[in-house]
């Protein structure tokens, strides 16, 4: 969809006689089936004769920007990025006149970009490391396609599922989102081994986190404050109940155990951590113990943090969690030992 500038009237398109819109009807989809709408305007558009040239082109954008924002109803997220054409280099982007208006024209709106403000994907400097000082806590969001690349052939098959899920724990299970570009193929639809590689995907991640061996094992904390037990971090809720450690354990060691009933012995190679990051993320270094080795040595968690075992499966029937370094005190919502059927180091 483009906005119809005086000076650049598109062909005349067949389809549905000129009259068709194909953001309306994505909407609409979305709509009748209570989803929230997003969209993404690249702002690379290389067959526009303007591309190139700051100022007529980034006010051609803008007039696209209006459009979409003001036909269409409520948007929850609007999606930029920073992609520019081997034939401007030098192309520049508005971003913060971009902003402006989107604002003005929907002020609840999440914006999505390389340049923020709100949700942030690819600033170099904190893409690896954040920022400790931050006083957000905004995730990154990692953007990969079902295909090789971001459009459907006839030719190309989805990902296999093992490296789907290799993504899943390296996104979501590095305190990330997680976006999975599926494309429509030539019907407007996606086609049936996509549809069937996504539904392999989301069983597998039920198979794998549906079971939780934790949830039957006595749970042990090196201390309490209050109310907020270790039993808050089996009661299902991810977000708004936690344990939370008293600020004067011994020299800030925070540590969880987890012990199979009986002495019991418990078959895993996955170990969840989740914060209760509604309070911030804190931990800043922690610890994984398998009796008495170390296995683990991980830094941040987040919201939530999957840690697979290398060398396949481990049977044991004491697990510890050491937080050894954090911003104030650790607060833990969920912990979880699962096993992965699908894992092959």
């Amino acid at each position: 969809m483009a906005a119809k500038g005086a000076d650049n009237v598109p062909p005349f398109c067949p389809w549905r006689n000129g009259k068709g819109d194909v953001v309306q009807d994505f909407v609409n989809a979305a709509k009748a089936r209570k989803i929230d709408v997003g969209l993404y305007l690249s702002p690379w558009d290389k067959h526009d004769h303007r591309y190139g040239h700051d100022l007529p082109y980034n006010e051609y954008y803008l007039a696209q920007l209006q459009e979409l924002l003001n036909k269409y109803g409520s948007v929850r997220e609007i999606w930029f990025d920073g992609a520019k054409g081997s034939n401007a280099p030098n192309m520049s982007y508005y971003f913060s006149e971009w902003f402006s208006i989107v604002k003005e024209l929907q002020s609840s709106i999440n914006i999505f970009s390389d340049a923020g403000p709100n949700v942030s994907a690819n600033i170099t400097i904190y893409l690896s490391t954040g920022d400790p000082r931050g006083i957000d806590w905004i995730p990154a969001e990692c953007n990969v396609s079902i295909r090789k690349g971001w459009f459907w052939h006839k030719s190309e098959s989805p990902k296999k599922l093992s490296e789907l899920l290799d993504i899943y724990y390296n996104s979501v299970g590095r305190n990330c989102v997680m976006l999975l570009n599926v494309p429509p193929n030539t019907t407007g639809l996606a086609s049936d081994n996509d549809a069937q590689r996504l539904r392999e995907f989301r069983g597998a991640i039920n198979k794998i986190f549906d079971e939780n061996l934790a949830q039957d094992c006595y749970i042990k904390v090196s201390s309490q404050r209050g109310g907020f037990g270790p039993e808050k971090m089996l009661d299902g809720d991810h977000l708004w109940t936690y344990w939370a450690p008293r600020d004067d354990d011994n020299k800030k060691d925070y540590r969880v155990e987890i012990r199979g009933k009986d002495g019991g012995l418990l078959r895993f190679n996955v170990i969840r951590i989740q914060e209760a990051i509604g309070l911030g993320q804190r931990i800043e270094r922690h610890q994984i113990h398998v009796h008495d080795n170390l296995i683990i040595k991980g830094t941040t968690v987040g919201y939530k943090r999957l840690h697979r075992i290398e060398g396949g499966w481990v049977h044991a029937h004491l697990v510890r969690i050491r937080i050894t370094r954090s911003r104030g005190v650790p607060l833990i919502s969920s912990i979880g030992l699962h096993f992965d059927p699908f894992w092959h180091s």
